[in-house]
């Protein structure tokens, strides 16, 4: 790729528009979301190629089996100071501080000022919510500076066990302000996991943002015993105390890496004492969204 910068590479995509392509850790990551809105504020039109994780990404990037992607920043770091990858801009508000030397979009020239204010309205708006989960959970991650709030939340990174885990595990409910949680503090529940980047990342040194003893914890995985987990399996990620969710101080945002949705209903379990037919205690986080709107 020959572009050494954002103004660069935008010719270059203006002057063969069918030419190039971009890829993501997956369809609807904030990664590929971040390609998608580039592409609007760039005016330019990529094909966005979806993959299962960075992993898979990176290898092709790596191996020229594609020129251009959006990804994790704490994914691509050891190639970038390795000098295997040329980091072009970062999307975030102000500079990483592991790699300094690059700037962000704006001062790219592509301040996406119109699109970043709409985003801050709807957020600041208090008859708003959102529940984040999974890749959602991600995106929630990354827009956390305009979220009120979710100043100190992490991002989600690669799990510890660098594993993609698709399975049951079980999580304890926490005492949090969490609209999507009201009365469900104490509750210990299996869930559906699905992911392959769940680790709670507090630390910039790898990419990660935060602070752990401001962010607001919501959710944990525990063992069957009820006790907080970061050991493997019983925790998927590796993320200090357990953490896979966290809430706003007004509980209006709530970003989770588990799949709440996908175990909803008796029969999406691995094994129940109750009616197959009937929901699940899980039901409650969608009756407390429904009250909330009133």
């Amino acid at each position: 790729m020959p572009a050494k910068n954002v103004a660069e590479f935008i010719q270059l995509l203006k002057a063969g528009p069918d030419k190039y392509s971009f890829g993501s850790a997956g369809s609807g990551t904030s990664q590929h979301i971040s390609g998608e809105l580039f592409k609007a504020m760039a005016g330019v039109q990529m094909q966005h190629i979806p993959y299962r994780g960075s992993g898979q990404l990176l290898s092709d990037l790596l191996g020229d089996n594609i020129l251009t992607a959006m990804d994790n920043i704490a994914s691509a770091i050891p190639h970038i100071k390795a000098g295997k990858l040329r980091a072009l801009a970062v999307t975030t508000a102000a500079r990483s501080t592991v790699v300094a030397d690059v700037p962000t979009l704006a001062e790219s020239g592509l301040p996406g000022s119109s699109i970043t204010f709409q985003f801050k309205a709807f957020f600041g708006r208090l008859d708003t919510f959102g529940l984040g989960v999974c890749n959602g959970c991600q995106m929630f991650a990354e827009l956390a500076e305009i979220i009120p709030g979710a100043e100190s939340w992490p991002r989600f990174t690669t799990n510890k066990s660098e594993r993609f885990e698709a399975r049951l595990s079980m999580v304890e409910v926490l005492e949090s302000p969490s609209l999507f949680f009201k009365g469900m503090a104490g509750s210990r529940l299996p869930i559906a996991v699905a992911h392959g980047e769940g680790f709670a990342n507090f630390e910039p040194s790898s990419g990660g943002r935060g602070s752990p003893s401001k962010a607001i914890a919501a959710m944990r995985f525990t063992d069957n015993h009820g006790q907080p987990m970061e050991a493997y399996p019983f925790n998927p990620n590796g993320s200090a105390g357990g953490l896979t969710a966290v809430t706003t101080a007004d509980g209006r945002f709530t970003a989770m890496m588990p799949h709440p949705e996908r175990v909803f209903r008796n029969v999406q379990m691995s094994w129940t004492s109750g009616d197959v037919s009937a929901h699940s205690a899980w039901m409650q986080l969608w009756r407390n969204a429904r009250g909330w709107v009133g």
